[in-house]
């Protein structure tokens, strides 16, 4: 399964769209989030696209944040503590998804 692009990711241009840092003084976009009637229902609204740009554009920093506090998670709250398994269940769960992993594959 193929990685995604590194980050930091950033929203440019009126589009908007997403671009990656990796490619210096000339960002490589990676998606573009634009209005295109293709039979499925787009939202509209520039400010709405422009918004979920940004929260895509968080993406890569999302997961790293998310890594480190199930690490260090995992070293400070109890095992016995009321509801740590299901929130360590579903942060695995995104993990893998966010990481092309399968279910029940380790992470």
């Amino acid at each position: 399964m193929a990685k995604h692009t590194p980050g930091p990711w950033h929203v440019v241009g009126n589009v908007p769209c997403i671009a990656s840092d990796i490619g210096g003084d000339n960002p490589k976009v990676i998606c573009r989030i634009e209005l295109k009637d293709s039979g499925f229902v787009f939202e509209p609204d520039y400010e709405v696209r422009n918004a979920n740009a940004r929260l895509i554009a968080a993406a890569p920093d999302l997961l790293a944040v998310l890594k480190d506090l199930y690490a260090l998670a995992d070293q400070v709250v109890p095992e016995t503590y009321n509801g740590w398994r299901d929130v360590e269940a579903r942060v695995q769960e995104v993990l893998a998804i966010a990481e092309g992993i399968e279910q029940g594959a380790g992470i």
